[in-house]
């Protein structure tokens, strides 16, 4: 992961994490992201939650959800748009549950 910037390079271990990663690696339009803070969910969940994905003026931030913790994720690059809406088609084709988001509605 040569794109990964900052110290903390954790992320939560889920099916939808690994989707993630993989695709922005191996994307070009991507030059960097950061992995954010893992934060405690209280109470615990059930089950992975909803992965969202948030285009805002210079990145896009996707927030993770596992049973106990969630995460953001920091994505800079060109041409977001179209990275946001072909990173839901991957999520997608794995059958995980995502959302993308208007950031006016945030």
């Amino acid at each position: 992961m040569k794109k990964l910037t900052k110290s903390h390079t954790t992320f939560l271990d889920t099916n939808a994490i690994k989707v993630i990663l993989a695709y922005l690696d191996a994307n070009r339009k991507i030059k960097s992201f950061t992995a954010g803070m893992i934060v405690a969910k209280r109470p615990p969940s059930r089950s992975e939650g909803l992965t969202k994905i948030i285009l805002t003026e210079n990145s896009l931030i996707i927030n993770t959800n596992s049973k106990r913790s969630k995460q953001e994720i920091r994505v800079y690059g060109v041409g977001l748009e179209k990275v946001k809406e072909e990173l839901i088609l991957a999520l997608q084709k794995e059958n995980l549950k995502c959302k993308g988001i208007d950031p006016k509605n945030v």
